[in-house]
């Protein structure tokens, strides 16, 4: 039986969505040129990758693919669609921004994030709107109020599991994860409501004075 290189099995996973050129596979993986290029040499001798085109991308068998996907299902039951949104008056800033959080996504260990459509920019009186879907799978279902939380969906649709039984230990983590964001957005609520009646309090004398 053969044994995959913890490198070999990240390169395949990073292939299921679709053939990728080496360059995209160095973003996405951060696996060191010299590396990778070791690891694709590898899988193609085992004739588990192929490359075709050009620029060269790199195509994983059939076969591994639905292994890999079936590993996915299992491992990852907790499956949603996400819509992200975004807003700015700097259409280059958004575009920035959009590009930056689909790519802290892409490396967040905790989820696996696929089928990712983004939108076109769009202008309304000199603002500017955009935003992308993306298929997003979880282990647990505490990582899956972890990602609507982090990332701030507009909309998610779960689509699987129909049903689950949610342990004691996973709903307290689910709720504390909650708690935790929800004090955060207080405590920055309260910082902003002082700094208010500060300067409140500063125009009043200034008034007072006169």
């Amino acid at each position: 039986m053969v044994e995959f290189t913890k490198e070999q099995a990240r390169i395949a996973k990073a292939l299921v969505p679709g053939p990728k050129t080496i360059e995209e596979l160095r973003r996405e993986l951060e696996i060191p040129m010299n590396k990778l290029t070791e690891e694709l040499a590898q899988l193609m001798k085992l004739k588990l990758v192929s490359q075709k085109g050009f620029p060269t991308k790199y195509y994983i068998i059939d076969e591994v693919r639905r292994g890999v996907m079936e590993e996915e299902k299992t491992n990852r039951p907790f499956k949603a669609h996400f819509i992200i949104e975004g807003i700015s008056k700097n259409k280059e800033a958004l575009k920035n921004a959009q590009k930056a959080l689909i790519e802290r996504m892409k490396k967040d260990k905790l989820l696996r994030v696929q089928n990712i459509e983004e939108s076109d920019i769009a202008e309304d009186n000199g603002n500017y709107s955009t935003f992308f879907e993306a298929d997003i799978s979880t282990k647990t279902f505490e990582d899956m109020v972890y990602a609507v939380l982090t990332y701030g969906p507009s909309s998610v649709e779960l689509f699987e599991p129909e049903e689950f039984t949610l342990k004691r230990q996973e709903m307290q983590g689910a709720l504390m994860d909650i708690a935790t964001i929800l004090h955060s957005y207080m405590g920055i609520i309260a910082q902003l409501k002082m700094k208010l009646d500060e300067e409140q309090i500063i125009i009043k004398d200034k008034e007072g004075k006169k």
